[in-house]
């Protein structure tokens, strides 16, 4: 029923299906107040870095290191995901240090070692 808002249907498959009231009186005002607060995260999230210098030298890598590393890609995953989504992670890795490093007055390019 519409009225019962945190109902949720268990049918005898053990599969649990949502109701149309828990749509309504659960998930709908939960997804008017994320799109009323705007998007001040995900502002503060990319002011961390120049995104169109995050752009350009992403093209670049990707340009240059893509093509090998998919050709020589060893596991069983889909390298098109893996390597695109590295790239990825390297370039913000690289201008996020390129900005510190500026901004501290520092010569010497940080390490890094990924433990997982």
């Amino acid at each position: 029923a519409i009225s019962e808002p945190n109902s949720i249907l268990e049918p005898t498959c053990g599969i649990k299906m949502i109701t149309v009231a828990w749509l309504i009186h659960v998930l709908l005002p939960k997804l008017v107040m994320w799109a009323d607060s705007g998007d001040e995260g995900r502002t503060k999230r990319q002011s961390l870095i120049p995104l169109e210098h995050y752009i350009e030298l992403y093209q670049l890598l990707k340009k240059k290191y893509a093509g090998p590393l998919i050709d020589m890609w060893p596991e069983v995953t889909d390298p098109l995901k893996y390597v695109y989504e590295d790239i990825a992670i390297a370039t913000y890795l690289i201008v996020l240090w390129e900005g510190e490093r500026k901004e501290e007055g520092l010569e010497q390019k940080q390490s890094f070692i990924d433990l997982g």
